[in-house]
C-alpha cells in the first residue's frame, strides 16, 4: 500500500509517492495552476502514470496548501467552508479536538474584526 502527499503552493504544486516503509517511490513538481484542482490532478495523474500504480493502492492521501492561508491573509474569495475528518477508531476524534475548536474560533475572531 501506498500513501500520496500533495502540497500545493504558490509556486509549484509537489506530489511524493511514499511505500509502507515510507520511502519515497516517485515525486513529481509541476507549476502551480491558476485553478488548484487542475494543477492536483495533473500531479496525482503523472505520479499515478509513472510508476503504473493502481490507485486501488493507495491507503491515503494528504493534500496541504497554502492557498486557503493566503486568502485569508488577503481577506479574498473567501466562502463559508466545513472540513470534513473520517477516521475509525481511536483515529476518529483527536484528542487534542477542544484545542483545535478554540483555535478555529479564536482564528475566526481575528480574521473578522
Amino acid at each position: 500500500m501506498y500513501r500520496l502527499g500533495i502540497d500545493v503552493g504558490e509556486t509549484n504544486t509537489d506530489a511524493v509517492l511514499l511505500d509502507h516503509h515510507s520511502q519515497v517511490v516517485q515525486t513529481v513538481k509541476k507549476p502551480t495552476s491558476p485553478d488548484i484542482v487542475s494543477g492536483i490532478c495533473d500531479v496525482l495523474t503523472e505520479i499515478i502514470g509513472r510508476k503504473k500504480t493502481n490507485p486501488k493502492d493507495i491507503a491515503a492521501v494528504m493534500i496541504g496548501t497554502t492557498h486557503c492561508l493566503q486568502a485569508l491573509r488577503k481577506k479574498e474569495n473567501l466562502a463559508s467552508v466545513c472540513v470534513i475528518r473520517i477516521g475509525s477508531g481511536k483515529n476518529a476524534v483527536p484528542r487534542y479536538l477542544k484545542a483545535m475548536i478554540h483555535f478555529a474560533v479564536t482564528l475566526c475572531q481575528i480574521i473578522w474584526r
